[in-house]
């Protein structure tokens, strides 16, 4: 019997109108289908409009003044007819059988869960690799159902997607859905929120080819490594969560505190080599006081750069 399961798929993009025709088609073609796709447009610049108008009714397009693709997805969210969400990036594709997948496991759960997620093909850049593959998960059935998916969601690499992932649509919109201050991780940022002491099913198979197409674009391009901007964003995320969850289990409220020191630890790293040697110091001491098992070896260099940098102040001042 098939399951009586209503899906909306919500497809943010931005200039990318020469792939978002491969994303809606690959929607399209789900043995199990959604009852609608939409396509909400960040502020293109492209033919996006056009690209997605070729699909006649079988599209909503929404269009918005850009604001990044967190208030994109919630704008999708919101304007969404169905009780589950599917998220698809438009520069992905989903493999066929991705929704009949999900709604297998959703029915067999009574849709118990808060959110679905299925492994994720990597770019061939990657070696073809699966992300279930590179965070060391697995189950051992078609789908496996937790009550608290805490130790999923606190993996040092996580094994969910938003592309990949399917939500409960009360469930995203009572978490207050993707935090829009974000520029980046905001899909960490709402699974940690969602399954820290939420529900969550892990469903066997992968749901979405991830691709390298439009990979210059890419926020994560933006905010890498190298950059303060994403670590910037890990601060925000792990100060948000930190707060908001009163009730952390001893030992994982030391991990996120371990995560914020390092982000902070990153951005005095950054700022040291920029000479701004007031700025280091200042994420320095963050890191202290957010983790006090930060090690000193870190800290001396920059503690005692600026103590000599204040020598030579006053000396001048004389």
């Amino acid at each position: 019997m098939k399951p009586d399961i209503r899906f909306s798929v919500v497809i943010p993009t931005h200039n990318r109108a020469h792939l978002i025709g491969r994303a809606v088609a690959s929607a399209r073609r789900q043995s199990y289908p959604p009852v609608e796709i939409i396509v909400v447009d960040d502020g293109s610049m492209d033919e996006t409009p056009s690209r997605v108008a070729g699909f006649g009714g079988l599209v909503r397009y929404l269009r918005q003044s850009k604001a990044g693709v967190a208030a994109a997805r919630n704008r999708g969210v919101a304007e969404a007819q169905s009780e589950w969400i599917a998220f698809l990036d438009s520069d992905d594709i989903w493999f066929e059988h991705h929704l009949d997948r999900m709604a297998q496991a959703i029915q067999a759960t009574a849709g118990a869960a808060d959110f679905y997620f299925s492994d994720a093909r990597l770019p061939a850049l990657d070696e073809g690799r699966s992300l279930w593959q590179v965070s060391g998960f697995a189950i051992n059935s078609d789908f496996e159902i937790v009550t608290d998916a805490t130790p999923w969601v606190m993996m040092s690499w996580p094994p969910m997607l938003l592309q990949a992932s399917v939500f409960g649509r009360s469930a995203y919109l009572e978490s207050a859905g993707l935090w829009e201050q974000l520029e980046t991780r905001e899909d960490t940022h709402l699974f940690l929120k969602i399954g820290l002491g939420g529900s969550a099913c892990a469903v066997a198979g992968c749901g979405v080819q991830l691709t390298a197409d439009d990979a210059a674009h890419r926020l994560t391009q933006a905010h890498g490594p190298h950059k303060p901007g994403g670590h910037e964003m890990r601060v925000l995320l792990y100060q948000d969560i930190l707060g908001g969850k009163p009730g952390l289990a001893p030992e994982h409220r030391r991990e996120l505190r371990a995560r914020l020191a390092s982000a902070h630890r990153h951005l005095a790293r950054l700022a040291w080599q920029e000479q701004r040697l007031a700025v280091a110091v200042r994420h320095v001491g963050r890191s202290l006081i957010v983790n006090p098992g930060f090690p000193l070896r870190y800290a001396r260099p920059w503690l005692v750069a600026k103590a000599k940098s204040l020598d030579r102040v006053e000396t001048n001042l004389l």
